[in-house]
């Protein structure tokens, strides 16, 4: 079972590779992190990205899975307002959503197949100039 602990930060980063021009991600499982790297289907943007595992967490042997339209799948996630965060099954290529804050809400989103989506590398494969992390909030933004 996938644990999205904190929705909203978790949508957040989403909204942002949505409103970014990626249509589609996939997501896998990078040492017990969520992870996903995908590329534009031109291939003129690549993007990798983890999330801590208390914002989500994942169990060790989760396979890879695809979304083929972020907004739909952002809208499904955020459709009962729950800030508590969801817990997701995966079952024959369709994922269950449950609202933690109302376990008796069940929604049920049909997958992707992964042949669908431009798949980026697991890593930078190119000369990198500068290698930044930083980890950017909402307040951050605000200041800005």
């Amino acid at each position: 079972m996938i644990e999205i602990k904190k929705l909203e930060e978790f949508t957040y980063a989403l909204k942002a590779l949505k409103n970014g021009g990626m249509e589609s991600v996939i997501f896998s499982n990078s040492n017990g992190k969520l992870a996903t790297n995908v590329k534009q289907a031109d291939g003129s943007q690549i993007v990798n990205m983890k999330w801590n595992s208390d914002i989500v967490e994942i169990p060790k042997d989760q396979e890879k899975f695809g979304i083929y339209k972020l907004s739909e799948f952002i809208t499904t996630l955020e459709m009962f307002g729950s800030k508590d965060g969801v817990r997701c099954n995966i079952d024959d290529n369709k994922m269950s959503i449950t609202y933690i804050a109302n376990p008796k809400i069940e929604v049920k989103y049909n997958l992707s197949d992964m042949a669908l989506i431009p798949e980026g590398p697991e890593g930078p494969k190119s000369k990198i100039e500068f290698l930044i992390s930083l980890r950017v909030d909402k307040d951050f933004l605000k200041k800005i």
